[in-house]
């Protein structure tokens, strides 16, 4: 869990994603900026700090804090898991590929499936994929067009992942949209399966 836990926290802190990713495909980490007089860590590893946290869980919702952009129903956005604590730290990245339309992509949230898999819409004015990443690797197991246009990448910002993998977002700008996950743990698939 701990390392889950630190490749969560650099990938919905650092990863830019340039989406539309190729299933299967690995992709070059995001290059490092430009250089500059500031040093690369400031301050020193921190000491663990344990807080007790008690968030209710919702049954319609995966397990907190992975179903939704603000961790829980709650919107607690409370972690209750390990973080980095600084001690020989390191960047783990990914551009995840180009965009089919030309663009860049980034994403707005992510969720941790019961496989301990990364869920997560990549969206911008040309519209949004949902994307299941090997949280190892950041590969890119399978990706799923949402739509096309500025309509649908604002609907499917928010989104939640149920206990049965499933995640349910707006689709445009007047419909429900859930998409299961299937096929098998060596090759998934994502597949609408309502649209209301």
């Amino acid at each position: 869990m701990k390392a889950l836990a630190t490749v969560c926290a650099v990938v919905l802190g650092a990863v830019l994603l340039a989406a539309a990713a190729w299933a299967g495909t690995s992709y070059p980490p995001i290059p490092p900026g430009p250089s500059t007089v500031l040093p690369d860590v400031v301050g020193a590893a921190a000491t663990p700090q344990p807080v007790s946290v008690s968030i209710p869980q919702n049954p319609s919702l995966a397990p907190n804090p992975f179903s939704y952009l603000h961790n829980d129903s709650w919107n607690s956005d409370v972690f209750g898991v390990w973080a980095p604590l600084g001690s020989d730290p390191q960047v783990f990245s990914s551009t995840l590929g180009t965009s089919v339309f030309g663009g860049k992509h980034m994403t707005t949230s992510m969720a941790v499936d019961t496989y301990g898999r990364l869920v997560a819409i990549a969206i911008d004015s040309s519209g949004s994929y949902l994307l299941l990443i090997d949280s190892e690797s950041l590969e890119v197991l399978c990706s799923k067009l949402l739509g096309a246009g500025s309509q649908q990448a604002i609907g499917s910002a928010y989104w939640y992942l149920d206990p049965q993998d499933r995640v349910t977002m707006v689709s445009g700008t007047d419909k429900i949209m859930t998409v299961r996950e299937g096929g098998t743990l060596s090759q998934p698939e994502l597949d609408v399966v309502s649209r209301r």
